[in-house]
């Protein structure tokens, strides 16, 4: 691999998303929805929709550079994903494996130049409310997080954090000049982007306690 490729690293579980299905389901699908994707349909999108888009905004960064990047996937990836990638003319910034181990995706992660961050978007005025675990690990690789996060608690975090990049997932120019950003700084990226000295004890379980008793006191 060309030295210069910028390396990017998603992790994990990664659900297909299909506008037709989801935005015309059928009877299979809106029970598998109701009862086996962990959401709720008016509030979450599913959390396939940001690798969705993040396809988009490689492409439209493909329609003006050749190479530069490769995005690499690992862990619980629907297939489809792959054809998806041809079907955007794609393939070639595209590397899919499937699980290992959950300290070997560490390792891997701290290879790559930046770690992708891919949530589930709001619905109906409602945004974002999770925080996953997945970005607690990549805090802990200590690497840039490209994230395509609608404006939320989590986008918060991520900003606080020193090491997100925050980019709306529905903005496809945004990603794609984003992506460039980061390809043409690749030498002065893990400089820029650090991990704020004591930002992980902010979220300890013993702050976390009194955080929660200090919201039970103010219903009271």
């Amino acid at each position: 691999m060309d030295s210069e490729t910028l390396i990017l690293g998603l992790a994990g579980n990664l659900p297909y998303y299909d506008p037709k299905e989801y935005l015309n389901p059928g009877i299979f699908q809106r029970v598998k929805r109701s009862l086996m994707d962990y959401r709720s349909t008016d509030y979450n999108q599913p959390i396939g929709k940001g690798a969705h888009f993040l396809f988009k905004g490689i492409k439209e960064y493909h329609a003006h550079h050749d190479a530069g990047l490769l995005l690499k996937l690992w862990g619980n990836i629907d297939s489809r994903y792959a054809s998806l990638a041809r079907e955007e003319g794609i393939q070639s910034l595209i590397e899919i494996s499937g699980f290992i181990p959950k300290e070997d995706s560490l390792e891997k992660l701290a290879s790559c130049d930046v770690m992708v961050l891919t949530l589930a978007l709001g619905s109906k005025g409602n945004p974002p409310f999770s925080l996953p675990g997945k970005m607690f690990d990549y805090f802990h690789v200590g690497k840039p997080i490209l994230a395509l996060v609608e404006e939320s608690y989590c986008a918060q975090v991520l900003r606080d954090s020193g090491l997100g990049i925050v980019i709306d997932p529905k903005d496809s120019k945004a990603i794609s000049m984003a992506l460039e950003h980061l390809v043409v700084e690749k030498s002065e990226i893990s400089k820029k982007y650090k991990l704020k000295t004591g930002f992980l004890d902010e979220f300890g379980h013993g702050v976390m306690v009194e955080r929660m008793a200090k919201v039970f006191d103010s219903l009271s």
